[in-house]
């Protein structure tokens, strides 16, 4: 089987390929711009075990080119974030938007089996849990409104051309080959090992669902198998269905970095413009998919990511 991974170098992507490569053996295209990584980071987790094509989704004739003779494109190029997307919402629109619609377009015209797509549960902003798929979107920010578009036009494509679409929403993902991630278990990592005080904004009592990024690769993979085709292009969330609050989360990097003699502050911040204030997504229709899946919790993939981090701070001193 051969595999185009858009955002291929990235965070999530670079757990995906390697899980691909490792595990199931299959050929993978990796589609990066290198914007949030470098050839360096791919090679040193990669090797020269898939092809790289240095191209932007927003380039058609590159999306077009990279999807020949594919069984199945993963969409993980985007622009990631909240901040971001407030900060340039153009921007946003066209990586989110239109990189996805020229993805789709050209796995339409190359005849691709498998189209999955990368969302986010930021499109349901503040729905009042169990935040279920079939709620209507409500996004609070350009990121969440640019994610719904994205679904969007997936569905569009399964009901209008018959491409066999996989629309996932992720929740808030951490682990490790997160050098360039900048949500809050990242940001939290860098700052503590920069001796720097955690900023816990708005108080602190906004919830979020962490997923760990070895579980969510595991279910990528199982997307691209065609194993989740029964939700018929509608969304699935990809969530452990525990809510974990801000002030928590900093409570726990702190002692963390403590037994390491790496203490470290907490402050207060002001609150973040489009943040929401809780994140719990339902797992009813992704474990009625999966229902063998098993997701670590934070009290698991915590300490291995922070342990991942300290380990990349000290390659870094020492060079």
């Amino acid at each position: 089987m051969i595999v185009v991974v858009t955002g291929g170098a990235g965070f999530v992507g670079l757990n995906l390929v390697s899980l691909l490569l490792a595990q199931r053996n299959w050929e993978v295209k990796i589609v990066d711009n290198f914007s949030s990584s470098t050839p360096e980071r791919l090679a040193r987790v990669v090797g020269h075990r898939a092809q790289v094509i240095n191209a932007d989704i927003r380039d058609a004739e590159a999306a077009a080119a990279a999807v020949v003779g594919a069984d199945a494109v993963v969409n993980l190029a985007a622009q990631t974030g909240i901040p971001s997307s407030l900060e340039n919402p153009k921007s946003d629109l066209e990586h989110n938007v239109i990189g996805t619609f020229n993805y789709l377009e050209a796995a339409r015209r190359a005849g691709v089996r498998n189209f999955v797509q990368a969302s986010s549960a930021a499109v349901l902003g503040n729905a009042q849990p169990p935040q279920t798929e079939d709620k209507p979107p409500r996004p609070r920010s350009p990121y969440g409104a640019s994610k719904a578009a994205s679904e969007g036009y997936c569905l569009a494509y399964a009901a209008s051309f018959g491409l066999n679409c996989t629309v996932l929403r992720f929740s808030n993902v951490y682990g490790p080959l997160s050098w360039s991630k900048g949500s809050v278990v990242a940001a939290f990592a860098k700052r503590a090992l920069a001796g720097k005080p955690l900023v816990v904004n708005g108080g602190g009592a906004q919830t979020r669902d962490f997923l760990y990024v070895v579980d969510l690769a595991q279910v990528l993979a199982q997307a691209v198998d065609g194993h989740l085709a029964g939700a018929g292009g509608a969304p699935i969330n990809v969530a452990t269905g525990v809510q974990t609050s801000i002030a928590t989360l900093a409570d726990a990097v702190a002692a963390h970095f403590l037994k390491s003699r790496r203490p470290c502050e907490i402050e207060s911040g002001p609150s973040r413009e489009g943040d929401v204030a809780v994140s719990a997504p339902s797992v009813d229709r992704l474990q009625g998919l999966l229902p063998d899946l098993k997701l670590r919790g934070l009290a698991q993939g915590l300490p291995e990511t922070l342990d991942w981090f300290d380990r990349e701070y000290q390659v870094v001193a020492a060079s």
